[in-house]
């Protein structure tokens, strides 16, 4: 595990160590490839990690190490896609690969006086509960486990509420925060808490991802949603309950009145008092493969348990759901009778593909007429939807379009666009003065390939390398 080029240490507190880098690919060795076995040292002699010294995982003392679980999340999530875009490779093992779990942690800290006068403070565990990242032929575990410790499990609310001063108003898989895909990564957690019976607290946030993507989905396959934090103080939520009301979602939240400010996910000495409501977004898991090349049916099947939004169903993966008769199957909500029409969703997921096509872009010299419709044998697969032929060329499984030679970066021959996060979701990292979403899409077929999070402007990824 090769990790030169990577940054000098910082002079804040994300920096690692060396014993922290070898944990990082410790658990994705043990989670990946060792998954049926007792983990345990030996699982590392094969493996040589190269860590340049003052690197940002090998650190000098003194460097700051306070945050380092933060961005670790994120550089185990890397060397997790990468493993698993060797797994593909194997027809033995492809059923292994598992795009990356949560990386956008969002918490936060409180301290000052409980509900019985006592003075503490603590930080509180929900965001164990994170979502997996898809694989080949599954969607990902929702709420499913943390990406450091798998075993662990979140903290019980009720336990929680009977020491904290708080009241948990809701605890539930936060929809459209699994990353989509050909099969989706598993819900996130949406909380939403009710500072209760204290004469105040301090509360201070712990997290990132706001303005940058979770980590990476594997072949076309989308990130999971951004994290986000909102504040309500000086609120008229008691009496909202007073009057038998309750604060469910983040429409409520925003129907209070009072201040209510969207903070990012690193914050100080924000001061609650009985009334506060915090609201807290977490991703989940990333997700594997075109979200067109997504069952209807399991589309359908997220509408209904209310992991996935009509929104979503509609503009990500191509499914139109539409009212029906009456007893058939009813949306929880609305209690309105809910069909899949086919002819619809047919007629959307083309209409998706004609704007992948009108937005892209693809440099001339790297345009060739796609003429090569010969059948052809694939020696070996390298992607989802690429595969290497018998005269080492670079082929869509899906429609056979011949990208370029195997000793080339297959990117540079696809069409391509840059797109804000604004135009795919919601829950997509919505500002675009920091990342976009540089998609890439085979010119036969307009699947989607790949899905990269990157400045606007920068060139495309060589992820896949290979030697035939």
């Amino acid at each position: 595990v090769d990790f030169t080029g990577t940054d000098s240490q910082l002079p804040g507190p994300t920096n690692i160590t060396i014993s922290g880098t070898i944990g990082l690919v410790f658990t994705v060795v043990g989670t990946r490839l060792f998954y049926e076995e007792y983990w345990n040292r030996g699982m590392m002699n094969p493996i040589e990690i190269i860590a340049p010294k003052g690197s940002l995982v090998n650190a000098d003392w003194p460097a700051a190490v306070s945050m380092s679980a933060l961005v670790g999340m994120n550089i185990m999530n890397l060397i997790h896609v990468c493993v698993s875009k060797m797994l593909v490779c194997s027809e033995k093992y492809y059923n292994d690969q598992n795009a990356s779990w949560m990386s956008n942690y969002i918490g936060f800290q409180w301290g000052g006086a409980n509900q019985y006068g006592q003075t503490m403070a603590t930080l509180l565990f929900d965001a164990l509960a994170g979502g997996q990242g898809a694989g080949a032929t599954f969607d990902g575990v929702d709420t499913g486990a943390f990406t450091y410790t798998p075993e662990v499990i979140a903290g019980d609310l009720e336990t929680y509420e009977s020491v904290m001063p708080f009241l948990y108003l809701a605890r539930r898989q936060a929809p459209d925060s699994g990353g989509p895909g050909k099969f989706r990564g598993g819900m996130g957690l949406e909380l939403i808490h009710a500072v209760h019976n204290t004469r105040g607290i301090e509360i201070v946030g712990l997290g990132f991802g706001k303005k940058s993507s979770a980590g990476p989905g594997l072949f076309g396959g989308h990130q999971p949603g951004a994290a986000e934090m909102i504040i309500a103080q000086n609120t008229d939520s008691l009496q909202w309950f007073e009057k038998g009301r309750g604060i469910y979602d983040i429409s409520d939240v925003k129907r209070l009145k009072g201040e209510i400010k969207d903070y990012p996910p690193m914050f100080a000495g924000v001061m609650g008092k009985s009334g506060t409501i915090i609201y807290s977004y977490m991703d989940g898991g990333a997700g594997y493969a075109d979200p067109l090349d997504r069952n209807p049916r399991s589309v359908f099947k997220d509408v209904l348990e209310e992991l996935t939004s009509m929104e979503y169903a509609k503009d990500v993966y191509g499914v139109i759901i539409t009212p029906w008769v009456p007893g058939v199957v009813t949306d929880r909500k609305t209690k309105k009778a809910l069909l899949i029409d086919e002819r619809a969703t047919e007629e959307q997921r083309e209409k998706i593909k004609h704007e992948r096509r009108l937005r892209s872009e693809m440099k001339k010299e790297n345009f060739t007429e796609n003429n090569n419709t010969n059948p052809w044998n694939m020696v070996m697969r390298i992607h989802e939807y690429l595969g290497i032929d018998e005269e080492k060329r670079i082929r869509c499984i899906k429609c056979g379009h011949d990208f370029c030679g195997a000793d080339d970066n297959y990117k540079l021959h696809a069409l391509k666009a840059e797109i804000p996060g604004s135009e795919i979701g919601k829950h997509y990292v919505q500002e675009s003065d920091f990342v976009v979403y540089h998609e890439f899409y085979c010119p036969g077929c307009t699947t989607l390939l790949a899905s990269d999070v990157l400045p606007a402007g920068e060139p495309p990824l060589w992820d896949i390398q290979v030697k035939v």
